[in-house]
C-alpha cells in the first residue's frame, strides 16, 4: 500500500517494483476497456501479469466498472480467485499486478497443441474443482453474483490452477434482483453465455428471495465447460449438443443449463456431483489436493506421497509439474519442525529429515523446465543450499541426480559455489559417498576451470587410486580415462605415464584391466613421443603379459600390439625425416663449397691482376714483345720473299693416322680474345702473336678478361700502349696475318700495308 499511496501523491506506474511488458489481450472488450500485459518483478525476475486501464476517453459507466474491479480484486481473497500482488489507481489510469496468468481460452488452445487428450481432461477436472470452490465462496460466503463467467474472465496460472477474475459487475443481489452494475451492462458478456432470464431481463427471477440470484453464473459456467471440451461455440444452440461431452458429465451439465434458475444446482452441489467427481478422478487430482495441504501434513503422511510422486510425474501436464508441484516441494525442504510442521521463524534454518526423499521428484521435475532463466530462479538456489548440507543422504541423492541439473549451472556458479561442496565427498568416511563423488566428476569435468580440474581434482583422484576399497580404485581409473581429454597436456601426460601404469600392479583384477584400457585409449596423446612410449609404457605393458589373470593378459597383448605399431610408425616417419635432413645438409654443403671456390678463385685473380698489367701480354704465354721479336727474326730477318711466304703461310697439317678429334679438343690458332667468333689466319703464327700459351689458359683469359676490356670490371681494365711494329718491305697486302677483322693488330697492319704499298 505504500506504493499505492506514493502513486496517489504524484508517482507513476514506474514506481511499481515491476516492469510492465507488451499487451497480450483485452479483458472485457471495449465495454470494460482493460488490457492484460505481461510483466516481470524487478527484484527476482519472476513473471507476473499486469491489468491496465486508461481513464482517458472512457465513459463514466466504464470508469465505474474499472473502479469496481479494482475494489473487488483487492478484497475478495480466496485461493482460487485472482491473486492480487500490487496495484495503483489515479485520475489517469488503474494498474493491477497479479500472478502470471492467461485466459482460459488461450490455455486450452495451448494444451491441445502440446498435451494428450487424457492430460487435457485431467486439467479440466482440476480447473472445474478450482472454479466451483471459488464460486461457492462468492455465492455462499460473500453473497455476491459474479455476472461475468466466461473463458475470458476465468484465468489460468502457469501451474494449471483456474482462477476467478473479471470482477467488473460483481455485486450483491437483493429482493428485487441483481445489482445495477449487472443490469446496466448487458453487453459486457456475449449473448451465448447469458442465461435465458438474463436475456429476457426477468430480474425478478434473479432475486435472492429464493436463492435464485446465482443461477445465472451456473448457466454461464456450463457453457464454459462445454467449450473447454469442444472449443468455442458459434452460438447458444451448440450448447444443447450434450453428446460431445463425456457420458459421466452429461447429467450434471443438463442441470446446469436448466431453463429456470430454480432448476440449476448450486456450485457446492455441482462440486459434489458424480460428473465432476469423475473429472476429478486420477492421480493428478489426488496429488494436487495433497499438496494444497502439504504444510499441514506430518512426515509420516508425506513419505508415502513422495515415494509415489516420482513415478507419476510423467503422467501429469508439464506446466502443472513445473509451476505447481515444484514450488511446493521447494518450500518443503525447510519444513523441519517436530511433527513435520513449518519451522519457527526465529529458528536456525535446517533441512527436513525427509529432504532426500523430496529431492528426487524435485530434480526430476526441474529437468522439465525449458527456460534456463526459470530454472536458475526456481531450482539452482535451492540446489546450492542442499549441496552445503552435511546430511549424507541428501548429498548422495544430489550426486545421483547431478546430470539432471549440472547442465543448467553456469561455469562461474559451479566452480565458485558448488564444486567445493562436492569435492568434500572425496575424503568422506562413507565409501558410498566417495564412490558417488568419483562418478560425478564425469559430468563436472567439462565445466571445471583449469585450477579445479588439473590441480584440486587430480589431487583427490591420486589419493583415491590408493583407496582401501577396490571398487573405488577401479571406478577412479574409469573416471580418469573418461575425463582425460579435458586435462591439459602436462597433467594428461602424468596420468598416462604414471597413474595408468601404476594401476597394472593393483591387486584387484578389474583395476588392472581399467588401467590397461586407460593406456590403450590414451596412446593417441603420446603421438610423436617415442621415448616415453618405449621407455615407460611398453615396459609396464610387458609386465602385464605374464599376469595371472587371462583377461589382463589378453588386454595387455592387445594394448602392447597397438603401442608397438605406433612405435613402428613413428620410426618410419623419423627415417623419412632423417633422409630429407641428410639430403638437405648435403645440398647446403655443396652450395657452400661451390661458393667458397668461386670466392677463392676470384680473390686469387684479383690479386694477380695488378702484376699482369705490367708483365703479362694479352696471352697466357710469353710476353707480347718477346713473341713479336722472335717472329720477325724468323720471317723477315733473311730478307727472302719466298721464305717470308713460306713462313707466313705455314700451318700445321693434321696427321691422317691420328684419331679424329672433337672440335673442342683441336688447338685453336690466332688471337682468341673473343671465343664466339672464328679466328682468321693473319700470318702471326699459331698463337696469334700472343705467345705459346695453352688452350686452358686462353679460356681462362677469355672468361676473366685479363684486364683487356671484355669483362665488366672497367676499373681494372688496362689498355695496352704497345707501338705497332713496322711491316717489312715486300710484304703483300693479300697476305693477312692470323686474326679477324676486329683484331687490334689486324686493322693496324692492314692500314700500314696500304701505306707501304702506296
Amino acid at each position: 500500500m505504500n506504493v499505492f499511496r506514493s502513486y496517489l501523491m504524484g508517482g507513476g506506474t514506474s514506481s511499481l517494483p515491476y516492469d510492465v511488458g507488451d499487451r497480450v489481450c483485452s479483458i472485457g472488450g471495449d465495454v470494460a476497456g482493460w488490457g492484460l500485459h505481461c510483466g516481470v518483478r524487478k527484484s527476482d525476475g519472476e513473471k507476473v501479469s499486469v491489468f491496465k486501464y486508461e481513464r482517458k476517453g472512457k465513459s463514466s459507466a466504464q470508469n465505474e466498472l474499472a473502479d469496481n474491479f479494482f475494489k473487488r480484486v483487492k478484497t475478495l481473497r480466496h485461493p482460487h480467485t485472482i491473486n492480487y500482488l500490487d496495484g495503483v489507481s489515479s485520475e489517469s489510469e488503474i494498474c493491477v499486478v497479479t500472478e502470471s496468468v492467461v485466459t482460459l481460452e488461450e490455455f486450452i488452445k495451448g494444451m491441445r497443441n502440446s498435451e494428450s487428450k487424457e492430460k487435457i481432461e485431467m486439467s479440466i477436472g482440476w480447473g472445474m474443482h478450482c472454479i466451483l470452490q471459488a464460486l461457492t465462496f462468492v455465492h455462499e460466503s460473500a453473497k455476491l453474483v459474479h455476472g461475468f463467467i466466461t473463458p475470458e474472465s476465468i484465468l489460468v496460472t502457469r501451474g494449471g490452477d483456474w482462477k476467478l477474475g473479471g470482477m467488473f459487475i460483481i455485486d450483491h443481489a437483493d429482493a428485487i434482483g441483481p445489482g445495477q452494475l449487472l443490469r446496466n451492462n448487458p453487453m459486457l458478456m456475449a449473448a451465448k453465455y447469458r442465461s435465458p432470464e438474463r436475456l429476457q431481463s426477468k430480474w425478478g427471477m434473479m432475486s435472492d428471495k429464493n436463492g435464485d440470484a446465482f443461477g445465472t453464473d451456473i448457466w454461464s459456467l456450463g457453457c464454459v465447460l462445454f467449450e473447454a471440451f469442444n472449443g468455442p461455440a458459434n452460438d447458444a444452440s451448440e450448447f444443447l449438443n450434450v453428446r460431445q461431452l463425456p457420458n459421466q458429465v452429461q447429467k450434471v451439465y443438463k442441470e446446469m443449463l436448466s431453463n429456470t434458475p430454480m432448476g440449476r444446482p448450486s456450485a457446492s452441489k455441482i462440486h459434489k456431483s458424480a460428473g465432476v467427481q469423475y473429472l476429478c478422478r486420477g492421480n493428478l487430482f489426488k496429488c494436487l489436493t495433497f499438496l494444497d495441504e502439504y504444510q499441514l501434513k506430518t512426515d509420516a503422511e508425506r513419505v508415502p506421497f513422495l515415494q509415489g510422486l516420482t513415478t507419476q510425474i510423467d503422467t501429469f501436464p508439464s506446466g502443472t509439474c513445473c509451476y505447481k508441484i515444484l514450488p511446493i516441494l521447494r518450500d518443503g525442504f525447510k519444513l523441519v519442525a517436530p511433527g513435520g510442521q513449518p519451522q519457527a521463524g526465529g529458528a536456525k534454518p535446517q533441512l527436513s529429515p525427509i529432504t532426500a526423499m523430496i529431492l528426487d521428484p524435485f530434480l526430476k521435475i526441474g529437468s522439465k523446465i525449458d527456460d534456463p532463466e526459470e530454472y536458475k530462479r526456481i531450482v539452482v538456489p535451492t540446489t546450492i543450499e542442499l549441496f552445503a548440507s552435511n546430511d549424507r543422504a541428501t548429498r548422495a541423492a544430489l550426486l545421483q541426480r547431478l546430470s539432471d541439473f549440472v547442465v543448467h549451472l553456469d561455469e562461474k556458479t559451479l566452480n565458485s559455489r558448488v564444486f567445493s561442496s562436492i569435492a568434500s565427498g572425496f575424503s568422506d568416511t562413507t565409501p558410498l559417498l566417495r564412490e558417488l563423488t568419483v562418478k560425478s566428476v564425469v559430468v563436472l569435468a567439462p565445466k571445471l576451470n583449469s585450477s579445479n580440474l588439473n590441480e584440486v581434482l587430480l589431487r583427490h583422484i591420486v589419493k583415491l587410486l590408493k583407496d582401501v576399497e577396490p571398487a573405488i580404485r577401479t571406478n577412479t581409473l574409469i573416471c580418469l580415462n573418461m575425463i582425460i581429454e579435458h586435462l591439459n597436456e602436462e597433467t594428461r601426460k602424468k596420468v598416462i605415464l604414471g597413474s595408468f601404469p601404476q594401476a597394472i600392479r593393483d591387486p584387484f583384477v578389474p583395476a588392472r584391466i581399467a588401467g590397461l584400457r586407460g593406456i590403450a585409449s590414451s596412446l593417441k596423446y603420446l603421438e610423436g613421443d617415442a621415448p616415453a612410449l618405449a621407455n615407460k609404457v611398453v615396459p609396464s605393458l610387458s609386465m602385464a603379459t605374464v599376469d595371472p589373470s587371462p583377461e589382463v593378459r589378453a588386454q595387455a597383448f592387445q594394448c602392447i600390439n597397438v603401442a608397438i605399431s605406433r612405435l613402428k610408425n613413428m620410426s618410419d616417419e623419423q627415417a623419412v625425416r632423417q633422409k630429407k635432413e641428410e639430403e638437405e645438409s648435403k645440398r647446403k654443403e655443396l652450395e657452400m663449397r661451390q661458393g667458397k671456390d668461386i670466392v677463392t678463385r676470384r680473390n686469387s685473380e684479383d690479386q694477380q691482376a695488378p702484376a699482369n698489367t705490367h708483365s703479362r701480354t694479352p696471352s697466357g704465354g710469353s710476353g707480347y714483345l718477346s713473341a713479336a721479336a722472335g717472329m720477325f727474326s724468323k720471317s723477315w730477318g733473311s730478307g727472302n720473299k719466298a721464305g717470308e711466304e713460306q713462313e707466313v703461310n705455314a700451318t700445321p697439317q693434321p696427321d691422317p693416322s691420328a684419331p679424329p678429334q672433337h672440335p673442342a679438343q683441336v688447338p685453336r690458332s690466332g688471337m682468341n680474345i673473343r671465343a664466339q667468333k672464328p679466328a682468321n689466319n693473319d700470318g702471326w703464327g699459331d698463337d696469334g702473336g700472343w705467345g705459346d700459351d695453352s688452350t686452358t689458359a686462353d679460356l681462362l683469359d677469355m672468361n676473366d678478361g685479363n684486364g683487356w676490356g671484355d669483362d665488366d670490371d672497367l676499373g681494372l681494365d688496362i689498355q695496352p700502349t704497345i707501338r705497332k711494329p713496322s711491316r717489312p718491305a715486300g710484304l703483300s697486302l693479300a697476305q693477312k696475318m692470323p686474326g679477324n677483322d676486329e683484331d687490334f693488330f689486324g686493322s693496324s697492319l692492314s692500314s700500314g700495308g696500304k701505306t707501304a704499298a702506296g
